[in-house]
């Protein structure tokens, strides 16, 4: 536990957790935001951990599921995202719930006006769905979307399917 900003013989359970696919790697939120690797070799478990610095104030931490990059909400409420190995930060919006499309590409988010935002990484493309309580749908003159399917929050699906509209599940 002490791998999280406890004491050795504390223990404590994180405010959020959010793992990757096999759970080899974690993003959560404790007293601070803390990364976790787990590696195994010869039989012994060892964890890798750390807690950087612009990672201060972060809420909705979610992890890719590939376990390659992680999407925070900084503290100054802007969605931004990293290498999971790395330190640089990359902002894409203002809003919350951050969560990743299954191959990791690309990171969706609801913005300060309820839209949800899709951001294609690799492209830099965003398109933004307007959303309702029940219903959102493709902006005008956008022909077809990708076939993906992204988490918005634990609670929430979004299928990304050929059609007029997209139902939340």
């Amino acid at each position: 536990a002490h791998g999280v900003g406890l004491a050795p013989g504390q223990a404590s359970s994180p405010q959020s957790l959010s793992y990757s696919k096999y759970g080899l790697r974690a993003a959560g939120l404790w007293r601070a935001a803390w990364l976790l690797e787990w590696h195994y070799d010869d039989g012994s478990e060892t964890v890798a951990s750390r807690s950087p610095q612009f990672l201060r104030g972060a809420t909705d931490l979610r992890i890719s599921r590939d376990g390659l990059r992680v999407a925070f909400v900084d503290a100054d409420k802007q969605v931004s995202w990293m290498e999971f190995e790395g330190d640089a930060v990359t902002v894409v919006g203002e809003g919350v719930s951050p969560s990743w499309s299954g191959d990791g590409e690309s990171l969706g988010y609801l913005d300060n006006d309820g839209d949800y935002v899709v951001v294609e990484l690799a492209a830099g493309r965003r398109t933004v769905y307007e959303a309702s309580a029940l219903r959102l749908s493709r902006p005008p003159g956008q022909a077809t979307f990708s076939q993906r399917s992204i988490c918005m929050s634990t609670t929430w699906r979004m299928a990304a399917a050929a059609g007029p509209n997209m139902r939340l599940q």
